[in-house]
């Protein structure tokens, strides 16, 4: 019997050996920021949604026609893992009032688009970003309409795509302590301010921000949206830990003699 235990604790040890090593190596290059910027390579049209742009799909109109294949304008899009609830659209600085100024310097898409969630998804509609590969950290900027304190709500992290699962985090917007003025008094997105959800009680899989059809939620712009993402294998952390629960109890028989 203690020499099967010892066979089963050196078996169970090689594994657990063997596993950390490929998870080391196989985790971290696949490890790293992943940012969606809303026109870094020059496709989407302004006012458009977004759709399934950022699963090497095309934009659109959701509510309308659907999605936009054929038009250059509109796809198709990079694969960055990137989905949205279906009233995600695309905003242009220079498009109808309300627009924005004053986005921080250093985006990829050189300042020209936003994203933002259109009031017609109606009251069942969850202004939603999934990055369903996984997530340990999220950043990005935002800004509420004038400012305006009113309009304040959270970015809920949940372990879920859409929402669903567990709350792993947090993230209150308020408005900015720091205002800027806007140029033009047509312009309501003016003072931006950074976000961030580090430190997550877990895997995040989806962001919702605040509830339903409300005018908080209508008065609410985001941009530069960079998530940590968690490489695939690194799911298998808890799988890990059993493996090594395991190594540790044989070896444990083996030096009692069991």
């Amino acid at each position: 019997m203690k020499h099967i235990t010892g066979n089963t604790a050196f078996a169970a040890a090689r594994c657990l050996g063997l596993l950390i090593g490929v998870t080391a190596a196989l985790a971290a290059p696949g490890a790293g920021a992943q940012t969606v910027e809303l026109q870094q390579n020059g496709f989407l049209h302004t006012g458009s949604y977004i759709d399934n742009f950022y699963i090497d799909g095309f934009a659109g109109n959701s509510y309308t026609s659907g999605s936009l294949t054929g038009n250059s304008q509109y796809g198709p899009g990079p694969n960055l893992g990137y989905t949205f609830s279906s009233n995600a659209t695309v905003q242009s600085s220079g498009t109808n009032a309300g627009k924005f100024e004053n986005l921080p310097g250093g985006d990829l898409d050189a300042n020209t688009q936003i994203l933002s969630f259109s009031g017609l998804g109606g009251a069942t509609t969850t202004d939603t970003i999934n990055f369903a590969q996984g997530f340990s950290n999220v950043t990005f900027n935002y800004s509420l309409g004038t400012n305006n304190a009113a309009y304040g709500q959270t970015a809920d992290v949940w372990s879920g795509v859409n929402g669903t699962g567990t709350l792993v985090g947090t993230i209150a917007l308020t408005a900015s302590v720091n205002p800027v003025a806007c140029a033009s008094h047509l312009d309501a997105y003016c003072s931006w301010s950074a976000a961030s959800a580090a430190g997550l009680s877990g895997i995040g899989e989806s962001i919702t921000f605040g509830v339903a059809n409300t005018a908080a939620s209508e008065n609410l712009e985001l941009d530069a949206i960079t998530v940590s993402a968690v490489p695939e294998l690194s799911r298998f952390w808890m799988m890990l830990v059993g493996l090594s629960a395991l190594a540790m109890l044989a070896l444990g028989r083996r030096r009692g003699g069991y």
